[in-house]
């Protein structure tokens, strides 16, 4: 009659006794808790009153149908996002792989064994069989107890570097957009450059003839007539530039888009866009909450935290709990029998002893490289507002431009017409026209880049201030 194995009472007090072990010391967790940096904030960031511009969307920032176009284009094939996007992947297996080591593990394994022995050494009495067989089956069940708390230290940084991984994604994404649509803007800036060029191209090659068939004719002299070719070759010369500059970054924003170098589409002309910004900045408690690389910083500083927990673990003793249950017998009609069952149950503490100091060092590494995260965000945070009063002056500063340089612009406009009416007239030399045409053509490419500067500056409050990336 077979009869079921009976686990000792000694054995089954010391499991009890591991078990409740490891649930008295299960609430104990060594290493520091998490506290955010106290870190001194500018009483504002400046700026006009309104909606922030870190609270908008960046369709409602940069109001133009063609950039919007490609600015979706490049969230859903710019391969560094797409890269960045794999590498939230990689963090979520890992907080998973973190995550598993809460519970046992349970292993199985089947063997079989085939020996003989040797008759001539005496190992097999005579009249016994040689030949042996073993079948084996059993699975084993493993469970480390987390006392101090290093299994959860391990989840915290896991967790942690999962949505740093993320926010990293999102000031990626912040970045990427800014990028498209600052080089749109200096897309949109060279080609208001270039039709000036070939405008004032034209208007000097009509002027040329003139001044031409007049020299023929003698009413003015070879070197008046050299003057005016030497107007022309000037502009001449600016259209080549601006065609290569245009096509340049036009392949520029082709890899931004994911696509290879090729024409780029367009919307609104420079000019309608500079009064459909603004900026405002906002608080600037908030600009913590707002930007993702501040944060993700921020998470990078909770993970490092959290790790030298589970460094400081390692002074303390491990609990493990190992328990194997199987069937092992000769013949395999007889290995599901009650006779051929087998188990073990292994409890082990591991207490450290001796390691050359090896724990310490680690300890002190990883509060190291906590303290070197928390300069690494105080930091952050100093330059994020850098960066925005930087942007916020450069805005003001660029719309004044704006508006002296559209005041100028009308100046010459004017100054040139009226040069060109003496010299007509014979009361002015050809020089003063020369001089007259040349700052006014300067005139309108220095107002088409001030327009540029200006919107650059949205661009660069819009990175500074976080905003968008949510949409």
């Amino acid at each position: 009659m077979n009869r079921r194995p009976v686990i000792r009472p000694a054995v089954r007090r010391l499991a009890l006794a591991a078990a409740a072990a490891g649930l008295a010391l299960a609430g104990c967790t060594v290493g520091p808790d998490y506290q955010r940096p106290t870190v001194a904030l500018p009483a504002a960031l400046g700026g006009p009153e309104g909606e922030s511009l870190g609270d908008q969307g960046w369709r409602a920032v940069f109001p133009d149908p063609a950039l919007h176009g490609l600015i979706a284009e490049s969230l859903a094939a710019n391969r560094d996002l797409v890269r960045a996007t794999y590498r939230v992947e990689e963090a979520a297996a890992l907080v998973g792989i973190a995550r598993s080591q809460y519970f046992p593990t349970l292993d199985a394994g089947a063997s079989f064994t085939r020996t003989r022995l040797s008759q001539e050494t005496g190992q097999v009495p005579p009249g016994v069989n040689p030949y042996a067989s073993i079948h084996n089956l059993s699975g084993l069940l493993a469970w480390e107890a987390d006392l101090w708390g290093r299994l959860r230290r391990a989840n915290e940084a896991a967790r942690a570097r999962l949505l740093e991984s993320e926010l990293n994604r999102d000031a990626l994404r912040n970045g990427l957009i800014a990028a498209v649509a600052a080089g749109y803007f200096d897309l949109r800036a060279f080609d208001g450059q270039l039709e000036i060029a070939r405008k004032t191209v034209a208007s000097r090659v009509e002027t040329y003839e003139l001044q031409r068939l007049r020299a023929e004719l003698g009413d003015i002299s070879d070197l008046e007539l050299g003057q005016t070719e030497v107007l022309l070759r000037e502009a001449e010369v600016a259209v080549p530039r601006l065609e290569q500059a245009i096509a340049l970054q036009q392949h520029a924003l082709s890899v931004l888009l994911g696509r290879n170098p090729g024409a780029v589409d367009r919307g609104r002309p420079l000019e309608e866009l500079q009064g459909a910004v603004g900026v405002a900045a906002g608080l600037p408690a908030a600009l913590l909450e707002r930007r993702p690389d501040l944060r993700a910083a921020e998470q990078q500083l909770v993970a490092l935290n959290a790790e030298i927990g589970v460094a400081r673990a390692a002074y303390f003793p491990t609990l493990t709990l190992t328990g194997q249950a199987g069937f092992a017998s000769g013949e395999l009609s007889d290995l599901f029998t009650s006779p051929a069952r087998t188990w073990a149950f292994n409890p082990a503490l591991t207490v450290p002893i001796f390691n050359a100091g090896r724990i310490r060092a680690n300890v002190r590494a990883a509060e190291a490289r906590q303290r070197q995260a928390v300069a690494a965000y105080e930091g952050a945070i100093q330059t994020a507002f850098r960066e925005v009063q930087d942007a916020l002056v450069s805005y003001e500063a660029a719309g004044r431009v704006v508006t002296s340089q559209t005041q100028l612009v009308a100046a010459l406009s004017s100054v040139a017409g009226l040069a060109r009416e003496r010299y007509d007239n014979g009361l002015s030399s050809h020089l003063e026209v020369l001089d007259a045409e040349r700052g006014y053509f300067s005139g309108e490419l220095a107002l088409t880049e001030a327009r540029r500067q200006r919107l650059q500056a949205v661009v660069a409050a819009y990175r500074a201030l976080g905003g968008g990336w949510t949409e």
